[in-house]
């Protein structure tokens, strides 16, 4: 199936219910390793740096936070300024979240959840996260979680995900396959991809939900990024 400028949601494999989890435990691992190489943390860690820096703690809230990999290495980045990160991560995979649970530790708060049609959100938080969730979701899905996103953030939302290009399917198809093991991630790899956003189509899910001021750009490699802040008003 070619990749179209008109954005479909073909099913992955690690959305299955009856996936196996040892099979869903090894494909998480092929993620983290995968996000090693996306500079998905660093990306988070520069604006969540200054935030940290003027109070010396922040609340961060991951959503379709997987494995915890990612809330687990800016935990560890803020622990070595002397910060503190206090972490909640809400999923609908009770084995994403164990395995959250073990990489973050018993500071971290686990909210098993679908983020699509489940009421039971935490409270608000001073960052709210989301990386390569919101490719998973169609266009209304996607708008309602992002202004859900929205209602929840006090200070920073950050999304970050696939952009939907060829180079990056390519580069998808190859990566997966020499990060991972897993079978899973090497299907999910390339669809993910195919399920993809463009820049204009970022920018039009931010208006739906009401993300006035957001900025979206193209991140180094083949991602495509967002970043809002609430008006004074909105507070």
């Amino acid at each position: 199936m070619p990749l179209t400028s008109s954005r479909t949601v073909q099913a992955e494999a690690m959305d299955r219910p009856e996936l196996d989890p040892d099979a869903h435990r090894l494909a998480l691992r092929g993620l983290e390793r995968i996000n090693r190489h996306s500079g998905v943390v660093a990306w988070y860690w520069r604006h969540l740096q200054p935030i940290l820096q003027d109070r010396g703690q922040a609340s961060l809230l991951d959503i379709g936070g997987g494995g915890g990999d990612v809330p687990a290495a800016l935990m560890g980045l803020a622990d070595r300024h002397g910060w503190k990160l206090h972490v909640s991560i809400l999923d609908q995979s009770p084995i994403a979240l164990q395995m959250a649970q073990q990489r973050c530790g018993p500071a971290a708060t686990v909210y098993q959840a679908d983020a699509t049609s489940d009421d039971r959100w935490p409270p608000p938080h001073d960052v709210v996260v989301s990386s390569l969730f919101f490719h998973h979701l169609p266009q209304p899905q996607a708008a309602e979680v992002l202004q859900r996103m929205k209602q929840k953030t006090v200070r920073l939302l950050l999304v970050d995900d696939l952009r939907r290009c060829w180079s990056g399917y390519l580069a998808a198809w190859i990566g997966c396959r020499v990060l991972s093991r897993s079978k899973i991630v090497h299907n999910d790899g390339p669809i993910s991809v195919r399920n993809g956003w463009s820049e204009t189509q970022l920018r039009d899910l931010c208006r739906q939900a009401g993300l006035t001021g957001a900025m979206v750009r193209r991140r180094f490699p083949w991602r495509i990024s967002l970043i809002w802040r609430p008006a004074a008003t909105e507070l």
